[in-house]
């Protein structure tokens, strides 16, 4: 039987806590439910990170299929779990989570839905090893601000900030980019940098603008 300190046990969740702002957004969904999505894609790269390529230092298996009718809608569902393999010193472990169900319903075609279905369970598996965890535990705010759970110090996302204002690709953009940063309320040791992108960028489609004006004249 291969043992470990319980120092060593939450390793693993410590490494896959916190969620990555840039790969998240915000939704709000008839009946006031809100809350934030996780980048499926972003979710397989950490854990390739952590656990090596998928299909050979980790994966799922898909154990269970079906569909259900709840009034005039149908639904499909996918029981699934995760496997992935540790090191302990010379020995290689193959581990497994426990199952877990994903469900959606059926407004678009059946392998859509069966697709989505499946992302839905495992992202469920890969909270279970910690992945995102902040977000569940209601550790991740927004994503403009963070809590870390170990230090219970939260930090402004500045760099969502900056490059939500930089990427904006026309006046009327920008005046959107401006407004989320507006309401995500910035600290005030972040006001000065944030001017400085704004007015950069001002001064970027000011010139664009002189530069057509006079291309037409």
């Amino acid at each position: 039987m291969i043992t470990k300190t319980a120092g060593d046990m939450s390793t693993i969740w410590k490494r896959l806590f916190k969620t990555d702002s840039r790969f998240t957004k915000e939704f709000r969904r008839a009946g006031g439910f809100s809350g934030t999505d996780i980048n499926p894609t972003y979710r397989m790269a950490v854990m390739t990170e952590e656990f090596g390529p998928c299909g050979l230092g980790w994966g799922w298996n898909i154990e269970d299929r079906w569909s259900e009718q709840f009034g005039d809608r149908c639904y499909a569902f996918v029981q699934c779990s995760i496997w992935y393999k540790l090191d302990y010193g010379s020995e290689e472990v193959i581990c497994t989570t426990g199952s877990q169900i994903g469900g959606t319903e059926y407004g678009r075609t059946p392998d859509e839905a069966y697709k989505m279905a499946v992302t839905d369970a495992i992202g469920k598996c890969m909270t279970s090893l910690g992945l995102s965890a902040d977000i569940y535990m209601q550790q991740y705010d927004s994503k403009y601000q963070r809590e870390d759970v170990y230090t219970g110090q939260k930090e402004y996302d500045i760099n969502w900030a900056t490059e939500l204002l930089s990427s904006a690709a026309h006046v009327e953009a920008l005046e959107k980019a401006k407004n989320a940063v507006r309401d995500s309320r910035p600290p005030k040791k972040y006001h000065d940098k944030l001017l400085g992108v704004i007015h950069a960028k001002e001064l970027e489609f000011a010139e664009l603008q002189a530069t057509a004006e006079g291309n037409g004249g």
